[in-house]
């Protein structure tokens, strides 16, 4: 009876297993078949997207040919910009009537120096007067370059004082750029490789800060862009805006000796030192040497101060004093560089690219300036003193 009765539980136990089983089995094919069918259509609408995407290239590819074949320009210059009368700007109005001063204050440099970076520049920068219209003068060309990168103004701005398209200021500036970087970087900011180079500007140092054997300080500066597309955190220093970091190298005359320009502001300055060109030259330099900051490794060409401590002895601390001294060279000449040309103080809205094409340019026409003897005036330091990143 018992066994019956086992049995008898055993085949219901079977049967309810397998009627489970048929229905668990059952709704595995819907759900089987619903996974299909969603991806079934998520194929559907890749199509059609990728469909829809062609079509828009098209219309795209057909526009740009209407605008490129099919309209001609009305215009090659805006009507106010084609009257005859040749002295409607600033630049043929006023500045030939202004006194040096208002003059270096204008185009931060002397007549004289403007005279020589024109004619430098001249042979690259020139061009043809056409049946059309004239041809903008090399002066006039060197004067928009020089007003943009000395002021923090738009292209507009520019535009306007000097009666010259919006879109033709940065063709200018960017040109003139690129000539100064290719032409003149060379001649105006060299590294002294001989041992008798570094000995005249040892020398020098020591007859102006009292450091002996030293022919160099180094430092980093940072300059404010606006937030790249692309790796933007990179980009972001520790004051707290985004920029890129100027390492450079100056003499006892605040002129630039060596730059390396455009590693993202988050890089530290020791880290852009390790990995330039600086530090093999340093290698040979032989009994001379360069100053820095304490942020910078210590090297047999390379002197830092000493660490600040409770205790110290008198001599660490004369020869802080010293080096401080020395060091903050490096210092200036970044006031002075941002202060000529105002344009490094503010966010470059332009590629980056660009960035680093205006920095060196300001670089070297710094230096220009500084060989030439150019006055630097207070009031330009000032604006430097007090100025911070919004």
């Amino acid at each position: 009876m018992e066994q019956d009765e086992f049995r008898a539980a055993m085949s219901l136990l079977l049967e309810m297993i397998t009627d489970l089983r048929r229905r668990n089995h059952a709704r595995g094919r819907s759900i089987s078949r619903h996974l299909k069918r969603i991806r079934e259509r998520r194929e559907q609408r890749a199509l059609e997207t990728e469909m829809l995407l062609g079509r828009l290239q098209q219309v795209r590819l057909l526009i740009q040919r209407f605008f490129r074949e099919g309209v001609r320009r009305r215009l090659w210059a805006q009507p106010e910009l084609l009257r005859n009368d040749p002295f409607e700007s600033q630049w043929e109005l006023n500045v030939p009537h202004y006194s040096e001063e208002r003059f270096v204050k204008k185009f931060r440099m002397s007549r004289q120096t403007f005279g020589a970076l024109v004619d430098l520049v001249r042979p690259h920068i020139r061009k043809e007067d056409t049946k059309l219209r004239m041809s903008i003068p090399v002066e006039k060309r060197v004067a928009v370059a020089l007003y943009a990168l000395k002021s923090n103004c738009d292209f507009w701005t520019i535009a306007d004082w000097f009666r010259i398209g919006k879109s033709t200021v940065p063709y200018i500036l960017y040109e003139f750029c690129n000539v100064v970087n290719s032409v003149l970087l060379p001649m105006y900011v060299k590294f002294p490789n001989t041992p008798r180079e570094k000995e005249l500007l040892a020398n020098e140092f020591y007859s102006r800060w009292q450091f002996p054997n030293c022919f160099g300080s180094l430092d980093g500066t940072h300059i404010p862009i606006i937030e790249p597309s692309l790796n933007a955190m990179v980009y972001f220093n520790y004051k707290q805006y985004h920029s890129v970091v100027v390492l450079a190298l100056v003499d006892a005359s605040y002129k630039f000796t060596y730059v390396n320009v455009g590693k993202p502001g988050r890089v530290n300055d020791a880290a852009i030192f390790n990995s330039s060109q600086l530090k093999t030259e340093l290698r040979g330099a032989g009994d001379y040497l360069i100053v820095a900051d304490g942020a910078f490794p210590l090297m047999a060409n390379l002197m830092k101060p000493y660490l600040i401590t409770n205790g110290m002895p008198l001599l660490h601390g004369n020869y802080n004093r010293r080096l401080s001294r020395a060091r903050v060279v490096v210092e200036d000449a970044f006031g002075r560089l941002k202060g000529r040309w105002r344009i490094l103080m503010k966010r470059a809205d332009m590629d980056l690219e660009n960035v680093k094409l205006i920095i060196s340019t300001c670089i070297v026409l710094h230096n220009m300036c500084e060989c030439a003897r150019e006055p630097y005036f207070d009031s330009w330091q000032d604006i430097v003193n007090n100025f911070h990143v919004q």
